[in-house]
Formats: structure tokens, C-alpha cells, sequence
């Protein structure tokens, strides 16, 4: 078990990795998440979160016995008990792309019978935009929640965004510009590979908005074969990158949306000696 992300409550892991290894691999469906500057500026924009998304569509039943687990009773004091999954379970490697397929069947018609409604998907969040006035807009969002709780997804009152600024993506959607959700880089006495792969993988992330980032040196520590739990005794360098990496969070930077009567410009940055 697991504690459920945001919350206080748990959520059951199973182990599928054998499982996995028998399943045959599945299409790609989606190669990557929506990007903020490919967004159009719309005058009203809502952001809508399926809840317990692949716990709402069915499993073929010929599949379910392969997902069978035991839940121990405490102690031992009786044979476990043995279930099996209905519905897609999370860590089955089928699982995103039924999801995501589900998803774009039962959205279609709705997309059709309202164009002016621009509906982007990624797995279980939705980024909804118009040029409608907002009431018009919000009506057209009921309608689309109906639509969907007639399939059986929910859209949770908790997780449904209606005023901006707007979490979606790890971004922060404001009317007239955007940036990614704030960055807190962890300060830490000791590091292990575990924490400097993630570290680089926030950097990695900021560095789409904020200019200079680096990670050359961090990516140094974790060259050859290591343990998740193997403590890394920071370079010098890599004290200092980590540092100026610091200072350029400090500073808000913002990105502007997609203007299609405007030239696109690409700025490359450069980590140095070839990266």
C-alpha cells in the first residue's frame, strides 16, 4: 500500500512486473504531454480531473483472472483472501492506453457537436477553452460532465477548476501568460542517487522556461552503476551549478501563449561541450 499523492489516505499497489512481462506491448497513443505555448489564448478556460479514472473502465473478462492478488489476513490468523480486478488496474502496463482510447471514443461526439470547444486530454485531466462568454462556457462544462458521468467518469466538484490561475501539467495557467507550477529545489545535508535524479529531473523541467539552468555536473555523480540508496558526496562544481541553478529560480519568468498571426521564434540553449 501506498499513501495516495495529496492525501492522507492509502491506495493498494500491486505487483504486475510478471504480469507485464507476459502482456503484449501496446501503441503509443499520446508520444508526450501538451505544451502551455502551443495553447491558444481563449476568454474562458476550465480545468477538469477524471476521478479514479481507470477504476471507471471495465476489464475484459476474459483478462480479469490474470489480475488475481491475495490480501493477507493480520497475523496469519486465516488464508488470505483473493480478488481480482474489474476494472483496469493501476501498474498493468495496458492500462494508459485503453484509458486514453476510452477516453478519446467517449469525448468524440462531444467534441463534434461542439467545435468551438477546444478539449485537451491527457490521461485523466482535462483542459477545456472557448471564446464563449463565461456563462455560455460554464453551461457547455456541465453539459460535457454530464456527458461523460453518463459513461461512468466522474468529475470531481474538488478538482474542478474554474478561476485562473489554472494547475494543470505541472504549469500555472494565467489569462494573458503562463509558467510552470513553483519549483522548490529540497536543501539537503547528504544526497543519494535517488534524490539527485530527481533533482535533475525538476531542473530538467524548469529549464523549458527558465534560461541557464544546468545539470552537466549533477549528471556527472550519477555515471556508472549505482544503488537508488547510494549516498554522493557533491563536487565542487557540483555545488556550484546546484547554487546558480538556485538563483535563476528566484526570479518569476513567464511564457506567452500561442499567437498564430505572430512568427514563431526557437531559442536553443546550449548546456555546453556538446550537450
Amino acid at each position: 500500500a501506498i499513501k495516495k499523492k495529496d492525501s492522507t489516505k492509502w491506495r493498494k499497489l500491486v505487483d504486475f512486473r510478471e504480469l507485464n512481462k507476459r502482456t503484449q506491448d501496446f501503441w503509443e497513443v499520446q508520444l508526450g504531454i501538451p505544451h502551455p505555448a502551443g495553447l491558444k489564448k481563449k476568454k474562458s478556460v476550465t480545468v477538469l480531473d477524471v476521478g479514479d479514472a481507470y477504476f471507471s473502465v471495465p476489464l475484459d473478462k476474459e483478462f480479469r483472472k490474470y489480475t488475481t492478488f491475495t490480501i493477507p489476513s493480520i497475523n496469519n490468523e486465516t488464508p488470505g483472501i483473493r480478488y481480482q480486478y474489474n476494472v483496469l488496474p493501476q501498474g498493468w502496463k495496458g492500462s494508459p492506453a485503453i484509458f486514453q482510447c476510452s477516453m478519446t471514443k467517449i469525448l468524440e461526439p462531444f467534441r463534434k457537436q461542439n467545435p468551438e470547444m477546444v478539449i485537451y486530454q491527457y490521461m485523466d485531466d482535462l483542459y477545456v477553452g472557448s471564446d464563449l462568454e463565461l456563462g455560455q462556457h460554464r453551461t457547455k462544462i456541465e453539459e460535457l460532465r454530464k456527458h461523460l458521468l453518463a459513461w461512468g467518469f466522474t468529475t470531481p466538484d474538488k478538482k474542478h477548476q474554474k478561476e485562473p490561475p489554472f494547475l494543470w501539467m505541472g504549469y500555472e495557467l494565467h489569462p494573458d501568460k503562463w509558467t510552470v507550477q513553483p519549483i522548490m529545489l529540497p536543501e539537503k545535508d547528504s544526497w543519494t542517487v535517488n534524490d539527485i535524479q530527481k533533482l535533475v529531473g525538476k531542473l530538467n523541467w524548469a529549464s523549458q522556461i527558465y534560461a541557464g539552468i544546468k545539470v552537466k555536473q549533477l549528471c556527472k555523480l550519477l555515471r556508472g552503476a549505482k544503488s537508488l540508496t547510494e549516498v554522493i558526496t557533491l563536487t565542487e562544481e557540483a555545488e556550484l551549478e546546484l547554487a546558480e541553478n538556485r538563483e535563476i529560480l528566484k526570479e518569476p519568468v513567464h511564457g506567452a501563449y500561442y499567437d498564430p498571426t505572430k512568427d514563431l521564434v526557437a531559442e536553443l540553449q546550449k548546456q555546453g561541450q556538446g550537450q
